[in-house]
């Protein structure tokens, strides 16, 4: 009997006994994403089997999640130890995605106070001080889809939000140098 290293085997990405326990732990239809990717790009909705064999065949990484019956989304700004901005992302009519980037339209009205209460509780207890937190609501559940740092900024530019001095704000209050000279270098 002989053994091979990992780097001696000729397979990247999830395998067959991986994409089969997916199978059995997901129902159809799920949603699968790229990590480290933005705007919506890198998100595929999964409706069969062979949807998912043909994802997986080009995947290195195997990033699941249920789907959930949706047609627009939350996304809650959370800067710093606060919430900055919330609003709704509309799916276009037949598109899966919400995103502003890929056709969703924006809303700032009626923000449920729960899910803001929600994120702001995540944020606390992960040390998160800087993302965007796509959150969706079913049956009067919230559920955090993903969070993220790289978020688009065209709905906080709607409400005219500017991101950076929340930011530089956050930093000096959390103990920053009040008076630094923001263009001096760094000390090594």
């Amino acid at each position: 009997m002989s053994a091979q290293c990992a780097r001696d085997l000729d397979r990247r990405g999830p395998t067959p006994a991986q994409l089969e326990e997916a199978l059995e732990t997901l129902s159809l239809p799920l949603v699968a994403k790229v990590p480290r990717s933005a705007r919506g790009e890198g998100v595929h909705l999964i409706e069969s089997r062979a949807d998912l064999l043909a994802y997986a065949r080009h995947s290195e990484v195997l990033y699941l999640q249920e789907y959930l019956p949706i047609t627009r989304d939350l996304r809650i700004v959370y800067v710093g130890d606060r919430v900055v901005s919330a609003y709704w992302r509309q799916a276009a009519p037949g598109v899966f995605h919400t995103n502003v980037a890929r056709g969703g339209r924006v809303h700032f009205d009626d923000i449920p106070a729960a899910a803001i209460a929600l994120v702001e509780q995540v944020a606390r207890r992960l040390g998160i001080d800087h993302a965007g937190f796509d959150v969706a609501e079913v049956q009067g559940w919230f559920y955090i889809l993903e969070f993220n740092p790289l978020f688009g900024l065209e709905a906080l530019n709607r409400q005219g939000i500017r991101i950076a001095p929340l930011i530089e704000d956050y930093l000096r209050r959390a103990g920053g140098p009040a008076d630094s000279d923001p263009d001096a270098p760094l000390a090594a």
